[in-house]
């Protein structure tokens, strides 16, 4: 007795050993370079959100963008007791990316049966292994990497989706009239949908997987006019689940998960009538591109394989080998399939890129690498299952640790490509101004991508750079932040008493026009220099920076 107790403890201590040097290998990962990057116009404006409005003010500008406020209220949050450096606020994000490799491991470890190995071996491979692959791999993961050192709330949305997937989980197995895991469920699912908006179709799915389950299951019951408990035991639900546990004096009713439902529904409701009025508002003004057929399959490469080229330049063959090699690891895996938490993960894989696809085609195009991560990450359990039913231990190890050196190789491939060094963008820009202004300088910002950027950069200084007045700002370039306070028009700059304007433009995002500063006052202003520094993002273009001096323009 007390030999197998102390075998187990030091299989226990052995996994926490190895999950908190996985935990370690992916912040490694993630810190790694994570300030050398200037901040680019998604960045800066979650920097302006959190830190220049309420957050009452923070739910009524969300409601005028596209994405729900949680985050910007946690970044708000953490910005107030470790400050708002790039370093810093990036950070939040690499905290978010470890914590899903946690949740990772805890869905595996607990979703997936045991895997017999062959038909006449009673060894079976332990559930925590199938875990620390799937924590090993997020770890190392190109795309999740990538998106770990953005300020954006795209890692905190793999958290919640994952755990909420995982308490969902444990809802259902364990049958119990506890409030516990249903109160964390709908917590975490509340907090997915204040988070992102394709929460929802990760929401959805689960409410939809748990009515189909119980129908299913009572369905079955009143056919066969066997008990739950018989059922659920004849069909195998989760061998590791003592029958006791799913007993019909403990079993979950369809009213009770009605009643979770609800609950969550009225919490979200306010924020789903603010995703209609967004979605009609996205029809016109958004900036993703319509969908065609090699839409998934680019977007299923670029988060197997980031690329910082634009998708219609990506490797077709890579986008194929890929799209192939991911659709048999997911067909091996529905073979296999036999558990509620096996069904479940599969669901959560799917239905991110149906929902996604099925508003694409309808309404709006939204399929863009970065809200799939979600799929992603349960592509990554898909794939440490599948890898879990081999049978020689040898082969298991040398095949993870040869996707791990791939997704590596693909991750430092992505930072060589992005060539931090010689791209420094706004940055270089803003110490080439600090390093040359005068007292009674005014900066102008040309094109509306380049305003929260320049403002954070210039964060400590006691003047405002302004936006020039142009034209209708679009709502992808921040539009929900920028106010009449915010712009100046041309014929103001004429009345400054300024004798010299910094002008900052780009070549990126969405052009402006050919502002009317130069067009229409080169009476009173000429340019003394221009200044560019390429942007790290290929959608950046370059950073242009513009001296024009008032005095030397005007006759003696």
């Amino acid at each position: 007795m007390c030999s197998h107790k102390s075998g187990n403890n030091v299989g226990i201590s052995k996994t926490v050993f190895l999950l908190v040097c996985i935990c370690l290998l992916g912040a490694a990962l993630r810190l790694h370079g994570i300030g050398d990057r200037s901040f680019w116009l998604d960045e800066a404006f979650s920097w302006t959100m959190a830190t220049q409005y309420s957050v009452g003010e923070i739910f009524y500008r969300s409601a005028n963008d596209f994405n729900p406020p949680l985050y910007y209220i946690v970044l708000k949050i953490w910005i107030f007791a470790f400050g708002d450096t790039e370093v810093s606020q990036r950070g939040l994000s690499a905290v978010f990316a470890v914590a899903t490799i946690v949740a990772v491991y805890l869905l595996c470890r607990d979703a997936f049966t045991k895997v017999e190995l062959s038909k006449d071996a009673l060894e079976k491979s332990s559930r925590s292994e199938v875990g620390l692959v799937a924590a090993a791999l997020v770890a190392v993961c190109p795309a999740h990497l990538q998106w770990s050192v953005e300020t954006r709330m795209y890692t905190q949305t793999t958290f919640l989706a994952v755990l909420s997937t995982w308490l969902l989980f444990h809802c259902i197995e364990t049958k119990s009239r506890s409030l516990t895991w249903k109160m964390l469920y709908s917590f975490s699912a509340i907090a997915l949908l204040y988070t992102h908006t394709f929460g929802v179709f990760t929401v959805f799915a689960q409410a939809c997987f748990v009515f189909v389950l119980l129908l299913s299951q009572w369905y079955s019951k009143s056919v066969s006019g066997i008990t739950e408990l018989e059922h659920i035991e004849e069909n195998s639900l989760h061998a590791a689940i003592p029958a006791k546990s799913v007993s019909a004096n403990g079993a979950t009713t369809v009213r009770q998960f009605c009643g979770l439902y609800v609950f969550i529904g009225i919490a979200c409701a306010p924020w789903g009538y603010v995703l209609l009025t967004q979605a009609q508002r996205a029809k016109s003004e958004y900036w993703i591109q319509p969908m065609n057929a090699w839409t998934l399959p680019n977007i299923w490469a670029q988060l197997i394989g980031p690329s910082n080229h634009l998708p219609q330049f990506m490797n077709r063959q890579f986008t194929t080998l890929v799209v192939l090699g991911s659709s048999v690891t997911f067909i091996i895996f529905l073979m296999r399939t036999r558990t509620v938490g096996e069904r479940l993960v599969a669901t959560m894989l799917l239905s991110p890129v149906i929902g996604a696809s099925i508003v694409s085609l309808l309404v709006v195009p939204i399929l863009d690498p970065k809200h799939l991560l979600i799929s992603l990450m349960f592509f990554i359990c898909v794939a440490s299952y599948v890898i879990s039913t081999l049978k020689l231990q040898s082969l298991r190890t040398g095949i993870v640790l040869l996707l791990m050196t791939d997704c590596l190789y693909l991750h430092f491939r992505y930072l060589v490509e992005l060539d931090v060094e010689s791209r420094p963008g706004i940055r270089m820009i803003t110490e080439h101004i600090r390093s040359n202004f005068r007292d009674g300088d005014a900066v102008i910002v040309k094109n509306p991508a380049m305003l929260f950027s320049t403002r954070y950069y210039f964060r400590d200084r006691d003047f405002n750079p302004m936006l020039l007045r142009n034209s209708a700002i679009a709502s992808y370039s921040g539009a929900a932040l920028i106010d009449e306070s915010d712009q100046i028009g041309s014929h103001d700059l004429i009345e400054m008493d300024a004798l010299r304007v910094w002008e900052i433009d780009t070549t990126g995002f969405a052009q402006t026009p050919v502002g009317s500063f130069e067009k229409l006052h080169r009476e009173h202003w000429s340019i003394q220099s221009t200044v560019a520094q390429q942007g790290v993002l290929h959608f950046e273009g370059a950073v242009i920076l513009r001296l024009y001096d008032r005095a030397s323009s005007i006759d003696p």
